[in-house]
C-alpha cells in the first residue's frame, strides 16, 4: 500500500498501511523476527526513497543491470509499459516522454524529479 501511495500520489494508501503498522506495532517489538515485510514496509515508509521511471524500449541489457542487480528495497521502479497503460492513473510518469529518442530515466524524491539522465554512468552516480 505505501508502494501504491508513492507510484500515484493518492494519500489513503498510506493512511491505510500506516494504521496497518500501527495496529501490528505491540507484537511488532515482541516478535519482530516474525514481522520481516512489515518492518520493510516501515523502512520504505520511514526512509527517504527514490521513485525511478524509465522511459525507453524494453530489452536494454545496460539499464537492465542497473536495476536489476542486489536488492533495492528503497527505490520504487515504474517503467514505460507501465506509462503507456496507465498514463492518467500515475501521476509519477505523466508528461514524461523521450526527448532524444534514447532512453531516459527519471530519478525523483517525493515526485520532484530531477533532469531526464541517458547515459549509464550518470544514472549509477545518480543511484549511488
Amino acid at each position: 500500500m505505501l508502494r501504491l501511495a508513492k507510484l500515484t500520489g493518492d494519500d489513503k494508501y498510506e493512511r491505510f498501511a500506516v494504521t496497518v503498522l500501527r495496529l501490528a506495532a505491540s507484537q511488532i517489538r515482541r516478535h519482530p523476527q516474525g514481522f520481516g515485510r512489515a518492518l520493510s514496509a516501515l523502512e520504505f515508509h520511514l526512509g527517504r526513497t527514490k521513485e525511478i521511471v524509465v522511459i525507453g524500449e524494453k530489452g536494454n541489457v545496460e539499464w537492465s543491470r542497473i536495476f536489476c542487480d542486489g536488492i533495492c528495497p528503497m527505490r520504487l521502479l515504474c517503467c514505460r509499459r507501465m506509462q503507456e497503460l496507465m498514463r492518467d492513473t500515475i501521476p509519477l510518469v505523466k508528461d514524461r516522454g523521450i526527448g532524444t529518442g534514447k532512453a531516459a530515466v527519471y530519478v525523483c524524491e517525493d515526485f520532484m524529479c530531477q533532469r531526464p539522465v541517458t547515459d549509464v554512468a550518470e544514472l549509477d552516480g545518480l543511484l549511488a
